[in-house]
C-alpha cells in the first residue's frame, strides 16, 4: 500500500492544521470517495503515529503508556468541527 498525507501545523496561522496530498493525487469527487480516503489517511496517521510512540520508547524518550495515555485523553476531548458534506480541493 502507498499512501501519502501531508500535514502542516502553524499555530499562528487561522486554519492551524492543514492536510494535504501531493501534486497529482486525484482527489475525491464524491462523497464516497472522499470516506474512503478519509479512511486510509486515518490508518496511515494510526501508523505513523504507533512509529513514532514506539521509537521513543525504544530510545528511552518516554514510556509507551504515558504517550498512549497522552493520545487516548488528546482524541477524547477535541472542539466541535464543522461538518462537510462535499470534498475540497485543499491543493
Amino acid at each position: 500500500m502507498k499512501n501519502i498525507l501531508i500535514l502542516d501545523l502553524d499555530t499562528e496561522r487561522e486554519n492551524a492544521l492543514i492536510f494535504a496530498k501531493p501534486e497529482g493525487v486525484q482527489l475525491p469527487t464524491t462523497k464516497e470517495e472522499a470516506s474512503t480516503m478519509m479512511l486510509e489517511d486515518i490508518k496511515t496517521l494510526t501508523e505513523g503515529l504507533s512509529t513514532m510512540i514506539n521509537l521513543s520508547e525504544v530510545n528511552g524518550f518516554h514510556t509507551k503508556e504515558s504517550l498512549v495515555e497522552a493520545v487516548i485523553k488528546h482524541l477524547t476531548y477535541q472542539p466541535e468541527i464543522e461538518d462537510n458534506d462535499e470534498p475540497a480541493n485543499n491543493q
